[in-house]
Parts: structure tokens; C-alpha cells; sequence
């Protein structure tokens, strides 16, 4: 439907380009709003990725989805340890990986309510689509954005200054609250059923 009249060769190009672009360009070769919902929910896969770490690219880096799923795979094989091209991965950063990816969902997913909430013309798909866009600075958007109210408007600024100052700020900070917070107590571990 999107790429619907384009030669094979276009159809090509318009796919690179928009998988490339989703990462934090925020250009469009086509209309997002024509996108099926299996397409948006691979692009907003995409956004909540973005690109390398150190980059000025959005989402929560490539590198942070990659170490949550080794730890992922390493622990659902059995393993204790989680290791990477013969690497061991220290267990606080798959905490802090897990935590950024969690802490970026919730925030992400709020937003879209919030958009679901208030503007009741507006598909949650399409809302989704926005606060996504908004979170990790993509600007790619459904061209629902002009039509918004003021507290949406609102919401997708903020989601815009979260998601550019906000992940490194929340890395930063769990970086430096576990170095602040080693205790010198030890507390005996708790055995719980998980699942």
C-alpha cells in the first residue's frame, strides 16, 4: 500500500532509506500515515532502538538492546554468567540495560495514553506511532501532530527533551547512584518463585 506504484528499484531505496532514517534523520519518502500497523510497530521497534552509543542518534542505543538480549538468552539457556565473544558481561550493566529499556517502555506507553486520553479522534496506534517518534527524536510522524490539543502538544515536547537529555541522564545517574550506594551491609538472599 505505501510503496504501491514505485518500481522494484524505488521500493528498494524508499525501504533503506526509511529503515535508516527511522534511526534519528526524521525524513519521510512517503506518507508514515499509509504505513499498515505491523509496518508501524516494526518502526517503532526501530525508533526505540536507534543507533550506535556516542552517537547524536536517538532511542536507547544498539548496544544496550544487544547486552538485554544476550542476558536474555543467556539466562532463559540457563546460564548464570552472560557472555559475549568471549566477554563476560558484569551483571550491573545488564541491570542498567534492562533498566533504561524498562524505564524508556513505561515512559513511552504513558505518553501514549496520556495522547489516547485527551484526544479521542486519534487511533492509540497512531498515538503510539507519535510519543515513539517524540521519545527518541526520530520526527517521523502520521500527520496527526497539527491536529493535537495543547496538552498533547505538551506531552510530545516534553517526551522530546526526555528522550535527548533524559537516557543519558538516567545512564549517568545509575551509573553514579550504584557507585554512591555500595553498602557495607550484606543481607541474605531471598529465594522467590519467578513466572
Amino acid at each position: 500500500q505505501t510503496l504501491e506504484g514505485m518500481g522494484p528499484f524505488r521500493k528498494i531505496f524508499c525501504s533503506f532509506f526509511h529503515t535508516v532514517s527511522l534511526r534519528t534523520a526524521g525524513f519521510s519518502v512517503f506518507d508514515n500515515a499509509l504505513l499498515t500497523d505491523s509496518s508501524k510497530v516494526i518502526s517503532m521497534a526501530m525508533m526505540f532502538i536507534g543507533g550506535a552509543s556516542g552517537s547524536t542518534a536517538g532511542g536507547v542505543k544498539t548496544s544496550t538492546v544487544t547486552v538485554l538480549l544476550v542476558s536474555v538468552a543467556k539466562i532463559a539457556s540457563g546460564h548464570d554468567d552472560v557472555t559475549m565473544f568471549k566477554r563476560k558481561i558484569p551483571h550491573a550493566m545488564a541491570l542498567r540495560a534492562t533498566s533504561l529499556v524498562v524505564i524508556g517502555l513505561v515512559i513511552v506507553i504513558s505518553g501514549a495514553m496520556i495522547l489516547d486520553a485527551v484526544e479521542p479522534g486519534v487511533m492509540m496506534m497512531d498515538a503510539t506511532y507519535e510519543t515513539f517518534s517524540a521519545y527518541c527524536t526520530v520526527g517521523n510522524s502520521t500527520g496527526i501532530t497539527s491536529s493535537l490539543g495543547n496538552v498533547s502538544r505538551y506531552v510530545l515536547c516534553l517526551l522530546m527533551f526526555m528522550g535527548r537529555v533524559g537516557i543519558l541522564t538516567i545512564t549517568f545517574s545509575l551509573s553514579m547512584k550504584r557507585a554512591q550506594k555500595k553498602s557495607v551491609i550484606s543481607y541474605p538472599e531471598a529465594k522467590m518463585l519467578i513466572g
